[in-house]
């Protein structure tokens, strides 16, 4: 096959840094025999040969000096997070350079797929060329462009791109999650991890104690590595506090920090003033042939990103080496970083911005060699076991080839819904949410937490409004009765509906999937119970001793997350079970009228399926009405324009909680009038169903 690659970052020169796994991935691809095309912008420092072991180079010139190259290389973004003011003026000029040249190439190569790098900038750029030429279109997300994909001045163009991709593909199901929310669709989402080098990096170095050496660093020292970009993601600033902190009780560590960036002249100002001059050293860029020894010659690999500004590390590259390198590993809870280092196996995970978190973490290992080895040797053997980049290059050849295979073979009957690769693999839900609950433990946790906290306020508001409506339509005799009303709440998460239930006198008892929930919940209400069960398995003793005796069952915004079949088929099975007959079940749920839609932690179910479920699960449907018309997103709609416009509408709160805030004030009063008068909605709805008396 001929392979057309456009990115905007790529090693300028054999052993640059910049983009290394770029390299890696098409030059693998290279060495299996297809011909591999990169098209990538211009730049002053470009040292390569036209074509480099099967890789052909196409640089495009983009700037009227050739000495004022500022597009691209890790160099576009300021900080690290949002587009340096000085260069919006020339995107234009960027974007017709490149799908000038990708034209060029594609017609010249008889280019059989287009594969972009970066969703944003390349992505809109390569739907274009691929477009112009009939090619299929692979697009691989990293991260960055993902949060510039989600502020609204990038949205509408990325959401353009998605919608032209044959496959989009990421290295996480973090970030896979991210650019399902734009829009993409889920049938061409695909999990393609990146691969690793066990020959390039191994625990043993010849270079590790000479390099040791000359930063100073003595035999007894324990040497803490940070490596990448100094930008304000990577967090390097709370590191440098943390060492303060670690140093206290563990006298020996030391810290280098490798890479350049906007930061540098800051940590090396915060380290002066930490009185850290000796055990603190800024090595700058190191050279890629290099970087195997720094891994060696470290005791620990620190990774401390932040979440910035709607940022965050798409998989943490710098994790997968330092694995291979047999090191073990501090990393931040962010982003795809808890997929690849496992706590207490491979590494230890701390909170982000939090440097005495990261300085016990440094102090334990410091202190614990054995623990450092046992570490390691688990990050090592974790990279043993993943694919290698030839192996990650077959499975790009492999996916490359079912492109074109599609794109040549017409369709015979309509697409069917079918889940992706990223879907299929087993989503542990109980991982999901725990960790998203230890970082954010509000209606914002539970919540649309792309929106923020102040919308989504509003949206409880009216979530609790249609509650108390439903509550007052279907369970008024029951509340009537001397005896309390007996609820199960499935789900209760951060407590919003347990908290709803208590005010209307009920006896409740709350189940949740996470520990984290439990406890705090249980802590925070004592006059209602709480168990720590999955709804989808096999009822445990405690939910067993309950069978028969629920007037109510309720789980709002739940069991759309239970995305294998067999397990919602088996939730519903139970909430039969749990109540005594006559006794109302209240749930939210999709109830798509189209077909079913499949996300990896998501799964909207069509109406039809939730009947049939139902039926065989032993509950009748009583009633339907909509939890949300307008403020929520749009699942239950065929054409995309209605999912534009409201990413459109609800833009503001993407941007800034404060504005999200003002959004909501406003559709407020619009939403209320709206889910009290209309019978369908686009978007989430209550049902209520019963068991029946006679069952």
């Amino acid at each position: 096959m001929n392979i057309l690659v456009l990115t905007s970052t790529y090693p300028k020169f054999p052993g640059d840094g910049t983009a290394p796994f770029i390299e890696s991935l098409v030059a693998h691809v290279a060495q299996l025999g297809h011909e591999v095309h990169v098209v990538v912008p211009q730049h002053r420092e470009w040292d390569r040969a036209t074509t480099e072991n099967g890789v052909t180079f196409h640089p495009y010139r983009y700037s009227p000096v050739r000495s004022w190259t500022p597009w691209g290389f890790s160099q576009s973004l300021e900080g690290g997070t949002r587009l340096r003011p000085s260069l919006y003026g020339l995107a234009p000029l960027v974007a017709a350079s490149a799908v000038r040249t990708c034209n060029a190439v594609a017609r010249t190569r008889r280019v059989d797929v287009i594969h972009a790098h970066w969703l944003i900038p390349n992505g809109p750029i390569a739907a274009l060329a691929a477009r112009r030429c009939d090619v299929p279109l692979a697009i691989t997300v990293h991260g960055s462009d993902v949060a510039l994909a989600e502020r609204s001045r990038w949205t509408s163009l990325a959401r353009w791109s998605l919608e032209h991709a044959d496959a989009t593909t990421a290295a996480s199901r973090h970030l896979l999650d991210r650019v399902a929310g734009l829009g993409a669709n889920a049938d061409r989402l695909e999990l393609v991890p990146l691969g690793t080098d066990l020959c390039a990096f191994g625990p043993e170095s010849s270079a590790a104690p000479g390099l040791r050496r000359r930063l100073g660093v003595g035999e007894s020292d324990v040497l803490v590595l940070g490596i990448g970009r100094l930008v304000r993601l990577k967090g390097f600033e709370y590191l440098v506090r943390a060492l303060a902190l670690a140093r206290e009780r563990a006298h020996n560590v030391r810290l280098v920090i490798a890479g350049d960036g906007d930061m540098r002249a800051e940590l090396s100002a915060l380290s002066r003033r930490l009185g850290l001059d000796e055990q603190v050293t800024l090595v700058g860029a190191v050279e890629r042939r290099d970087v195997p020894a720094y891994f060696a010659a470290a005791d620990v690999v620190a990774v401390p990103t932040v979440h910035e500004d709607g940022f965050a590390e798409g998989l943490g590259y710098v994790v997968l080496e330092a694995q291979a390198t047999g090191r073990a590993v501090i990393a931040t809870r962010v982003g795809g970083l808890p997929e690849v280092v496992h706590d207490g196996q491979t590494g230890i995970l701390v909170a982000e911005r939090d440097p005495r978190a990261l300085a016990d973490a440094i102090v334990v290992l410091a202190q614990q060699p054995e623990l450092r080895r046992r570490l390691g040797e688990g990050g090592r053997a974790q990279a043993a076991a993943s694919p290698s980049w030839d192996d990650v290059a077959r499975m790009w050849v492999d996916l490359y080839g079912r492109l074109v295979d599609a794109r040549a073979r017409p369709l015979a009957t309509a697409p069917t819904t079918r889940m992706s690769p990223s879907a299929e693999s087993t989503f542990d839900g109980y991982a999901y949410w725990e960790q998203r609950l230890q970082g954010n433990f509000d209606l914002e946790g539970v919540g649309f937490s792309k929106l923020g906290h102040r919308y989504n306020s509003w949206m409880y508001r009216v979530r609790g409004e249609v509650f108390d409506r439903l509550v007052d339509r279907h369970l008024a005799p029951m509340l009537r009765r001397e005896e309390p009303l007996r609820v199960l709440d499935i789900g209760s998460g951060t407590g919003f509906y347990v908290d709803r239930w208590l005010r209307v006198g009920a006896d409740v008892t709350g189940v949740d999937l996470t520990e984290i929930a439990v406890e705090r919940l249980a802590a925070a209400y004592s006059e209602a119970r709480f168990i720590q069960a999955d709804i989808g398995h096999p009822l445990d003793s405690e939910l067993q001793a309950l069978t028969g005796t629920m007037d109510v069952v309720s789980a709002f915004d739940v069991l759309f997350h239970i995305t294998d079949d067999d397990a919602y088929a088996r939730a519903l099975a139970n909430v039969r079970l749990l109540l005594r007959p006559g006794g109302r079940f209240l749930w939210s749920d999709n109830f798509l009228h189209g077909p079913t839609v499949r996300l990896r932690h998501q799964v909207s179910r069509s109406l039809t399926e939730i009947t049939r479920m139902l039926s065989e699960a032993g509950l009748t449907i009583v009633d339907r009405v909509p939890m949300f018309v307008l403020m929520n997103q749009p699942t239950d709609v065929r054409s995309r324009w209605p999912r534009v416009a409201w990413s459109a509408m609800l833009s503001p709160a993407v941007v800034s909680d404060r504005l999200g805030g003002g959004l909501g004030a406003l559709l407020y009063p619009l939403e209320r009038r709206l889910v009290s008068r209309v019978r369908e909605s686009p978007t989430t709805e209550l049902m209520v169903c019963e068991r029946p008396s006679s069952a």
